[in-house]
């Protein structure tokens, strides 16, 4: 009469040993067990890899756009610096257009030619008077015109028609013709231009990390 095998022994048929039902059963929950940490552990892996890949797209970007900043901010520094050395040479070549103009204005022979010019205009005029400087006076006085004459305290030259006076001033005249003759290079305004560019991209920048760090904390 054979044996009967006992409900908690089972026997293998490959190695022909048998083995209790309880540890088997612990076999099973052991590997599992296992099974299950390999794949939290995997799980952990690929989600601190996911961190990690975000932290330095993150940092990557953040320098990127740093370096954006200094670049951007080295341009305006450049742009700076070539605004002041152009307004330095500006102003002494201003002063040296005044001058000239003052010169050309104050000339002998040009003023002589607007002298001329008042006294045939009004020379049969009444009530005019001719307002000279007194080295002018005697030549155009001796031109036979019924105008009167004065003399005039500076270089300037004044026509009086009926208590209405025009002046011809050298200096009057030079500021009126310098704005035309030293207007603003069209190459200055470019540059202001592009100074303003750059200032408007570095606020641009600073809002898109502003929002890439606020999205950053939202989500974590």
């Amino acid at each position: 009469m054979s044996e009967k095998i006992p409900q908690n022994v089972k026997q293998t048929m490959s190695e022909k040993v048998l083995i209790k039902y309880q540890a088997l059963s612990a076999d099973r929950y052991h590997k599992t067990m296992t099974q299950q940490a390999q794949k939290k552990a995997s799980e952990y892996y690929q989600q601190a890899k996911q961190q990690q890949e975000t932290i330095y797209q993150s940092a990557y970007q953040q320098g990127y756009y740093d370096g954006i900043k200094q670049l951007l901010t080295d341009f305006i520094h450049v742009l700076e610096t070539s605004e002041i050395q152009y307004q330095e040479n500006t102003s002494q070549s201003k002063e040296q257009l005044m001058k000239i103009l003052n010169d050309i204005f104050g000339n002998n022979e040009l003023q002589e030619v607007v002298a001329v010019y008042f006294e045939k205009q009004y020379a049969k005029v009444t009530n005019t008077t001719l307002h000279l400087p007194a080295k002018m006076q005697t030549r155009i006085a001796q031109s036979g015109s019924d105008m009167k004459f004065s003399t005039a305290a500076d270089n300037t030259i004044a026509l009086e028609v009926d208590n209405k006076i025009t002046y011809f001033s050298p200096i009057t005249a030079s500021k009126n013709i310098f704005p035309h003759v030293f207007s603003v290079p069209t190459q200055c305004q470019i540059l202001k231009m592009h100074k303003k560019t750059y200032q408007n991209l570095i606020t641009t920048i600073n809002s898109i990390q502003e929002e890439h760090k606020d999205a950053g904390q939202f989500t974590s």
